[in-house]
């Protein structure tokens, strides 16, 4: 995978989540979420906490650092997969959330 192909694949996961976001927000969710320069998104819990999502362009991973742990995800060409159980990025935030 090439720099500009993994940068494309975060954006679209990036896009994902936010539309996901703002969905979970007009359902009267309390969750608020900032984009913090290329690459880094910031989700204030309700029930207090952040999760921090990121690009490491260098590993080729989406990083999740949240009160319930770390978490990586690599990109198997269609899905964003942890790399220690294969749940995928959107369900995982799901859950946290």
């Amino acid at each position: 995978m090439t720099d500009q192909q993994f940068a494309d694949a975060c954006d679209a996961a990036f896009e994902k989540i936010e539309t996901a976001l703002e969905a979970v927000q007009d359902a009267g969710a309390d969750v608020d979420f900032v984009t913090k320069g290329e690459g880094v998104l910031e989700i204030s819990l309700e029930k207090g906490g952040k999760i921090i999502i990121n690009r490491n362009t260098s590993a080729r991973e989406i990083w999740v650092a949240s009160p319930g742990g770390g978490f990586h995800f690599y990109y198997d060409g269609a899905l964003w997969l942890d790399t220690r159980d294969k749940v995928e990025l959107l369900e995982l935030l799901h859950s946290l959330i």
